[in-house]
Parts: structure tokens; C-alpha cells; sequence
């Protein structure tokens, strides 16, 4: 399985916010540079795991829901709908989606925090 790339840097980046805050209080750790295969973090912590599982899931829902969207928004374009209702129509469907989305970023979050402390444990 693969992880959106937006996932792989902020899981990057609070690995490194954490090796910068470190850094801070002994000047020796500030030197030291890693790597953290978060691939390999992801596969072998089942919580990980989980939470993977159930982002894909919404974002798959998201991605089919936004192709839905506009689906309908080029018939509309096709029907000759003017671009005030076409705008109408895509501030709705932002609305709609609006949910799908929040929940997404929140799993993403789930996920990066659950991957930084399998990586600090």
C-alpha cells in the first residue's frame, strides 16, 4: 500500500521538528542526521496499520465523490448552464464534500501521530 505523499512529509517533518527540538538542548544531537523508513514503521505497527486502512477507505469515498462532482459539473457545462450556476453548483459541491475531507486530514493526522510515537518509543 502506498501513502499519499503529503503524509510521507509531515511524517518527515515531525521527525525532524523532533530532531530539531532535540538539537536544541544538547548541541551534540543537533549534529546527528537519520533516516526513518517510515514504510517499514507503518508495516510493522499494527496501529499504523489500522489507521492506514481506514484513510485509504475515505479517501477512495473522497476521490470517488469529487469524480462524481464533477462529472455533474461538465454535464451542466454541456447543457449550457451559464457560469454563475455552474459557480452555484461548485460552491455546493465543496460544501458536500467538505465532511469527507475533514475526516480524511483528521485520519492523517491520526496516522503521522501514531507513526511519531512508534518512532520516539
Amino acid at each position: 500500500m502506498r501513502l499519499p505523499a503529503s503524509l510521507s512529509r509531515a511524517t518527515l517533518g515531525l521527525v525532524a521538528a523532533a530532531g530539531l527540538l532535540a538539537g536544541a538542548a544538547d548541541p551534540a544531537a543537533a549534529m546527528a542526521v537519520g533516516y526513518v523508513d517510515t514504510a517499514k514503521v507503518l508495516q510493522s505497527y499494527s496501529g499504523a496499520r489500522s489507521a492506514q486502512g481506514k484513510m485509504q477507505a475515505e479517501v477512495l469515498k473522497y476521490q470517488q465523490a469529487f469524480t462524481e462532482r464533477q462529472r455533474k459539473i461538465a454535464e451542466a457545462q454541456q447543457a449550457g448552464k451559464t457560469p454563475a450556476e455552474i459557480q452555484k453548483m461548485t460552491e455546493a459541491f465543496e460544501k458536500e464534500l467538505q465532511p469527507l475531507k475533514a475526516k480524511t486530514m483528521t485520519l492523517e493526522a491520526q496516522l503521522s501521530g501514531d507513526v511519531k510515537k512508534k518512532i520516539e518509543g
